[in-house]
């Protein structure tokens, strides 16, 4: 296997792996943005219960 087929394969292995690693950390940060407005949500709706 020459060393240029061999730097290629690397080449899209690691572009292939930052952008699924790219791709999980937004949908995550999502996620988590999403659960702490509805706790403050949550916070705001029993306190005017109040």
């Amino acid at each position: 296997m020459s060393d240029d087929f061999f730097y290629r394969i690397s080449l899209i292995g690691f572009l292939i792996i930052f952008s699924s690693m790219v791709f999980f950390l937004t949908k995550y940060r999502d996620k988590k943005d999403n659960t702490i407005s509805q706790t403050s949500n949550t916070e705001l709706i029993n306190f005017l219960k109040l």
